[in-house]
Formats: C-alpha cells, sequence, structure tokens
C-alpha cells in the first residue's frame, strides 16, 4: 500500500506561502480544482475525487488524526471520466454520503512531497505536505523532509491542524 507522512497547516497569509514553494521550486503551480465526496465506509475514509483537470480517482486512505506530521496509508483508483456518473450512483447505493469538500489546489513538487495550497469552500486557505515513501524509505525520512520544507517556508513554527478538512467541515455543520 502506498504511504506519505503529511501535514496540514492553515495559512494566514496564503500569498507569502505561495511565493515561497513558487521560489523554492521555480516555477509555477498546477491548478486543479477538486470536489471530494466523502462516504461513511467504516473502515478508514473513502472518497470520490472529481477534478479538472483530470479523471475521477476513488481514494481510500488510513490516517490518525493528530497534530503535527502524520503517516497516511492510502489506495487511488483512477475512473475513466466516462464511469464517472456510474462510480457515483454506485457508490451512493453502497454508501451514505457523508460531506463534501470542494477546493482549489494549487500544487508544486519538491524532491519527491508534494507542496499543496488550497482554498477549500466555508474554510479558507490552507498548506498541506506529503512526502511520498518509496516502498522501503522509513516515515522518520518523510518527516524529516516536512519539517525542511516547513523551514524553507517560513512555517517552522506554524501550528498543524488534526483533522482532515472533512472533519472541519462537519464540525462547521455541527455548529452552524
Amino acid at each position: 500500500m502506498p504511504r506519505n507522512v503529511e501535514v496540514k497547516i492553515r495559512l494566514n497569509n496564503h500569498r507569502a506561502a505561495m511565493r515561497a514553494a513558487r521560489r523554492i521550486c521555480r516555477r509555477p503551480p498546477r491548478i486543479i480544482r477538486q470536489c471530494d465526496t466523502f462516504y461513511d465506509a467504516g473502515k478508514g475514509r473513502l472518497k470520490l475525487r472529481e477534478q479538472a483537470p483530470g479523471a475521477p480517482e476513488l481514494i481510500h486512505y488510513h490516517r490518525p488524526d493528530r497534530l503535527g506530521a502524520k503517516l497516511s496509508n492510502y489506495r487511488i483508483m483512477r475512473i475513466p471520466d466516462r464511469m464517472r456518473e456510474e462510480t457515483r450512483a454506485f457508490l451512493a447505493a453502497l454508501f451514505d454520503e457523508d460531506v463534501r469538500v470542494r477546493k482549489t489546489r494549487y500544487l508544486w513538487i519538491h524532491q519527491g512531497t508534494r507542496i499543496h495550497v488550497d482554498k477549500v469552500a466555508g474554510l479558507g486557505w490552507f498548506l498541506e505536505l506529503e512526502a511520498v515513501l518509496k516502498p522501503r524509505e522509513t516515515p522518520g525520512s518523510g518527516h524529516r523532509r516536512t519539517e525542511e520544507l516547513l523551514r524553507m517556508l517560513g512555517l517552522e513554527d506554524a501550528r498543524p491542524v488534526s483533522v482532515a478538512y472533512a472533519d472541519l467541515l462537519r464540525k462547521r455543520r455541527v455548529r452552524g
């Protein structure tokens, strides 16, 4: 099962984070519009990601809810675009839809680590780092990569977010 080490931070100044990412990666970001529909699947998290540009993906993952960088185990199944509606109907027949996360993602990649600056509808701006681990690479290596990138981005003192966007939206829905 593929793995990565990831950390998420709420941004007070997304423009500064984007300037720093552009400087580190020496190129403009890839801009992706995403809608993640989460399903109540019982084991781990299950979401259908619809994105432009790009084909839909079914993503299943396990990740603890805790502060700081954390290990995530995931599987991604690419869905042919012609199967989008059928996949959506199939999932709706099997699982209750939990929450939808709509975001615009600005994506850079630096030495095997994905840098996301996300504008999440209803939540604001966030930075996510995902250090994708090679098969024999240890989680400690991924932790070191995320810590180094946070320093390079000037965010080493930022307080991480412990939960997924879906969890933040659920909390907001309960309070609202």
